[in-house]
């Protein structure tokens, strides 16, 4: 049977064929059931077609030693201190076979007038282990302290990755606002 598709004639298929490929960001839907999809290799992308198993496999090629940006979080989040180390921020890291992972975030902690003068300390962990531990010192006025938060480490287990804030008092009048956490992955 011959079906007219403009100046074209086309015969209808002798095997199956699929007619729309699904994703969680969208779908690629065939003009006909003669028309195919085209997969497009992206940049650090290896596109590997296996006729004999039916499969195509997707291969990073980013070399040894590159830089991946896994979690750009810039949405701030703010807390007043806790006596008790308190989870401010989280990221849920995936297994995998990164040779390190790199935490960054920027901090700002606020001192207003009926501040209490303490040292807060803040901490980067994996799970419940404390890779590193900043301490922010009172300024002993009204104002803002900053810090870059940074620290590296190996990890290819799934990990959940937090900063916790705390001081030696609880205290309502200093503010804590971390504007940023981002997870970095060292292939």
């Amino acid at each position: 049977m011959l079906l007219q598709s403009g100046e074209a004639y086309l015969s209808i298929p002798p095997t199956k064929a699929f007619n729309m490929i699904n994703s969680t960001d969208g779908n690629v839907t065939a003009f006909s059931y003669a028309s195919f999809a085209e997969f497009v290799a992206g940049s650090g992308i290896v596109l590997t077609f296996d006729y004999a198993t039916n499969k195509i496999m997707f291969n990073s090629t980013a070399p040894t030693g590159s830089i991946l940006l896994l979690s750009g979080n810039e949405t701030d989040v703010s807390t007043t201190v806790s006596n008790t180390d308190t989870i401010v921020r989280t990221y849920s890291l995936g297994a995998n076979n990164y040779s390190s992972i790199i935490i960054e975030s920027e901090i700002e902690i606020s001192y207003g007038l009926l501040s209490t003068p303490q040292d807060i300390l803040l901490k980067i962990k994996d799970g419940g282990s404390t890779k590193e531990t900043f301490t922010t010192h009172s300024l002993g006025q009204v104002g803002i302290s900053s810090i870059t938060a940074k620290v590296s480490f190996a990890q290819t287990n799934a990990s959940t990755i937090t900063i916790t804030q705390s001081g030696a008092g609880t205290d309502a009048n200093t503010n804590i606002l971390i504007h940023s956490l981002r997870v970095y992955a060292v292939t």
